[in-house]
């Protein structure tokens, strides 16, 4: 090139000479006579015939200064219809040559430089979103569309696979509590996740009734079955204890009320007591045979749950001094269950001296004038004999009493040097009036029970009416009694007096 441009500056030194063509240089204005010439441009050779530069046709180049143009490659490079082009521009990435421009790839696939087709992004964390777009990389949070031209935030409780499709639930027992997850957490064993969505977004507590969580990784909480509750800390379960039942899907075991039973652990249901049977207090777990409180008595029905129901059948009574079943004595009906030496049933036309005598005479002269039944003294008209009158009978009242509840115990009484056996906290009258006849003493009269309040009570005794003024019975024994405070103490309230004299009939 240095060497072309001396040659010229030598022509144009000698002024008369005409510019050479070779290497793109021309006359100016292709005027004769002239002093300079002119290097033709890119995109343009010397035409010098015409002492002009002349643009090189469309779709063709040239660089400065040369004679000849370049056609530009018709696969990568865009076809301009322009004339006098210095270069070919290729087709920019994303977009494919055409006849006379660059069309964009559609969205889901790409081109790069030079390529001459649009290919789908095919790896697995591609993707093209917009028409003439090259590759962008899917985020690990998120799911790229099955054209690969759109992604998606997975939302709470779903994570992202790298290059998947959609976005995936979490499994059973595993959540998450942020949206755009990559990776799962696992519920502790007390826990299950939450109902967001399957999976669940976060993890909550098993608390419902019944529920309990026994290993990681639970989708949700199980129930417990009858007769088992969950443990305190929910990881499992375990057996209600004897005596107390549960039903399905509950946290607390239920004692079984009196007159009913459950053997064994683990029981949906309590049993009642049979005939012959009976229960006291909530919670037992084996019934009482009435045979071992009265020999030879039994119930008249299921679900006893008081020693009153321990009865002797008909043709017996319950002899309080000896607590047998025993044939009842002649005159007395035998038809009757459940009669007591205090409460026979006396066939008509025969009467006894009082309601603890056992002896039944036969009334002579009138029969209707001999009251039936429990005879009383008072009530008595006999053809002859003698009866003592004018008495009163001692009364003594046995008081529990607790400073919170009494809960339950057993305790003894004692008279005159004997000792009762062991007399439920809450004891009916007959069972304590009982206890007391068994002892080697004169008999008593009656016994009430009065209800006071937190599990307590008062037990009124009266003695029979003509044996006078009597010692004052004793506590034995109140150290089995449960509840705090619990105390027993005996009082006299009315004092016995003996009879002053009897009456001739």
């Amino acid at each position: 090139m240095q060497s072309d441009w001396s040659s010229w500056a030598e022509a144009v030194s000698t002024a008369s000479v005409m510019c050479e063509s070779t290497g793109g240089y021309v006359s100016v204005a292709g005027e004769s006579g002239a002093t300079s010439c002119t290097l033709c441009g890119p995109g343009s050779y010397a035409d010098e015939p015409n002492h002009v530069c002349a643009d090189y046709q469309a779709q063709t180049y040239s660089t400065f200064g040369v004679d000849e143009c370049l056609v530009c490659p018709s696969a990568v490079y865009k076809s301009k219809q322009l004339t006098g082009q210095s270069s070919c521009d290729p087709c920019p990435p994303g977009t494919l040559k055409t006849l006379t421009t660059c069309h964009k790839c559609d969205s889901g696939t790409i081109a790069e430089l030079y390529q001459t087709e649009c290919t789908l992004c095919d790896g697995v964390d591609e993707y093209s979103g917009v028409q003439g777009g090259t590759y962008q990389p899917v985020p690990a949070e998120w799911a790229v569309s099955v054209n690969r031209d759109e992604i998606t935030e997975c939302p709470k409780g779903t994570y992202g696979v790298a290059g998947a499709n959609s976005c995936t639930a979490y499994g059973a027992g595993e959540f998450s509590s942020e949206t755009a997850a990559t990776q799962c957490e696992t519920t502790a064993a007390d826990y299950v996740p939450s109902e967001d969505s399957f999976g669940g977004g976060a993890a909550i507590p098993c608390d419902g009734p019944g529920e309990y969580c026994d290993t990681e990784g639970q989708s949700e909480a199980k129930n417990t079955t009858a007769g088992y509750i969950p443990k305190f800390d929910r990881t499992g379960t375990e057996k209600c204890p004897p005596g107390t039942i549960a039903s399905a899907c509950v946290d607390e075991c239920t004692p079984c009320s009196p007159g009913q039973f459950v053997s064994g652990t683990a029981n949906a249901k309590c049993t009642d007591a049979a005939i012959g049977y009976y229960s006291l207090e909530k919670g037992k777990f084996e019934p009482m045979l009435c045979s071992n409180y009265v020999t030879g008595s039994t119930t008249l029905q299921a679900k006893t749950y008081s020693l009153d129901g321990c009865v002797c059948l008909g043709g017996e009574f319950k002899n309080g001094n000896t607590m047998k079943c025993k044939k009842v004595p002649a005159g007395n009906r035998d038809d009757v269950a459940g009669m007591t030496t205090q409460s026979m049933h006396l066939k008509k036309g025969h009467w006894r001296s009082s309601a603890n005598s056992i002896a039944v005479a036969e009334c002579f002269g009138n029969p209707d004038r001999c009251v039936e039944c429990n005879n009383l003294v008072q009530d008595l008209t006999v053809d002859g004999g003698s009866l003592e009158f004018g008495g009163t009978a001692e009364v003594q009242t046995i008081t529990s009493s607790a400073d919170g509840s009494m809960t339950g115990g057993t305790f003894k009484l004692s008279f005159k040097g004997d000792v009762t056996g062991e007399i439920l906290f809450d004891a009916s009258a007959a069972a304590v009036k009982g206890f007391l006849e068994a002892l080697d003493m004169i008999g008593f009269d009656e016994v009430v029970r009065e209800r006071v309040n937190n599990g307590c009570f008062v037990w009124y005794v009266e003695f029979l009416g003509n044996i006078g003024d009597q010692p004052l019975m004793a506590v034995a024994d109140k150290l089995e009694l449960d509840g705090e405070g619990a105390d027993l103490v005996v009082n006299e309230v009315v004092a016995g007096v003996a009879p002053p004299g009897t009456s001739e009939i």
